[in-house]
């Protein structure tokens, strides 16, 4: 049974991204489950490393073949045996208006990424969803698209408030739109470990959400800068200390999910 996973942060420069790949090839390349990808992000960052990671091409865009009303298939791009890539590009800036052009509202627009991915959901152990770090159509497609939502959250002030409204957010939009899915965890991101801030949001997270907190947290690895250059490299002892990171955090999250679904 796949499962679909987006991965959501109010705030740039998180490692929302850098997450989303990073879980990714572990999934498929350590764990060798099959997986889907999709950038829902104009900036095109997840679309670009893993690119670099598998030295590949794009031939069609998601927003061409969205404009062109294609399925899936006209850009659904293969990186190695066990992932495939939606690839995202600077033209998705257009993506509200896009939808507004054929005709969607605010409540039917956030189907369209469902729609497209039906036919090959079950190809997959797992579909991840980068998206922009607003609350947009882009958030929107991704979260009701998703079984599973992980909140990736800076250990700073701002981000840490902002986790309450976007949980908020979530419920509202189950409301909304009567879909059902999960937070499957909030995952800190600490720039410096022993940062006094740093620490002191950590503690005040774990008190206020407890077992929401994966064990793992992701912390500043310089070799994650050098992706945006040479794509995700597993050949040194920096390679495996960042990719162990990784693997941590997604058997974290694999937890996270399987118990949820002990309880069905």
């Amino acid at each position: 049974m796949v499962r679909v996973i987006t991965i959501n942060n109010f705030k740039g420069g998180v490692s929302k991204t850098s997450t989303t790949n990073g879980i990714a090839y572990i999934l498929a390349e350590k764990m060798n489950k099959k997986v889907l990808v999709i950038d829902l992000d104009p900036q095109a960052d997840a679309t670009e490393t893993l690119l670099l990671t598998y030295k590949k091409q794009v031939k069609n865009s998601l927003y061409e073949t969205l404009k062109e009303r294609e399925d899936i298939n006209y850009c659904l791009t293969n990186l190695s045996k066990n992932m495939d890539l939606v690839p995202s590009s600077f033209n998705m800036i257009g993506f509200p208006s896009l939808l507004e052009e054929q005709g969607y509202n605010r409540k039917t627009g956030a189907t369209l990424i469902d729609q497209l991915i039906r036919p090959i959901k079950e190809n997959y152990d797992y579909i991840l969803i980068d998206t922009p770090p607003t609350i947009s159509d882009y958030s929107s497609n991704a979260i009701y698209a998703c079984d599973y939502s992980l909140i990736v959250m800076q250990t700073h002030r701002r981000s840490y408030r902002a986790v309450s409204s976007f949980i908020e957010y979530l419920a509202l939009f189950k409301d909304i739109y009567q879909v059902d899915f999960e937070i499957a965890g909030i995952l800190p991101v600490m720039f410096k470990k022993s940062g006094k801030v740093d620490r002191t949001v950590l503690q005040d997270s774990i008190n206020k959400y407890n077992t929401y907190l994966l064990n793992h947290y992701v912390y500043q690895r310089d070799r994650v800068k050098l992706w945006d250059e040479t794509g995700i490299t597993d050949e040194d002892y920096h390679d495996k200390r960042t990719l162990n990171m990784y693997e941590n955090i997604t058997n974290d999250l694999l937890n996270e999910i399987k118990e949820y679904e002990s309880e069905w």
